[in-house]
Formats: structure tokens, sequence, C-alpha cells
């Protein structure tokens, strides 16, 4: 029985090389990209409504993509559409 060779640091590196170019860029562009097209705002809203999209999401209505994000995405986007807003 053999056993496999065990890693070393120029085995380590020239697997993280052949990602980086099967990927065309690294993992490190890749979020900082993903973290140029998403911002961040702070919006308060009543405590009933924060709950009842908490329930939302553990019913069995909520699908995988239903994040609050998303969720409130979608509802920002059907109100500036329904002011007729910069469609």
């Amino acid at each position: 029985m053999a056993f496999k060779e065990p890693l070393n640091e120029s085995r380590i590196q020239k697997g993280v090389d052949f990602v980086e170019s099967a990927n065309g860029e690294s993992l490190e562009s890749q979020n900082t990209k993903k973290a140029n097209e998403l911002k961040m705002i702070s919006v308060k809203l009543p405590a009933h409504l924060i709950e009842r999209v908490k329930r939302y999401q553990k019913s069995d209505m909520a699908r995988r993509v239903d994040t609050q994000g998303h969720i409130f995405e979608q509802a920002l986007t059907a109100w500036l559409d329904d002011k007729g807003f910069e469609k």
C-alpha cells in the first residue's frame, strides 16, 4: 500500500496557480468585484414588518432565494416601478 506524498509549499502554490488560471481571476479579485457591486444602507422598519418577513422566510411559501436582501430589493424595485421611476 503506497501513501500519497504530503503537500509541500511548492505543490500547494501550483494548485493555487492552477485554480486562479482556470477561473481567470483570483478569489480575492472576485470577492472585491462582488463587494463593489453591493452597497449597504440601514433602514429602520417597524418591528411587526421585520417579524412578518422572518415568519415568511420560515414558511412553506419561501423559496431558497428569499433572503431578506432579496425580498427588500424586490419590494423596492416594485415600488419604484409603480412610481414610473427609471425603469
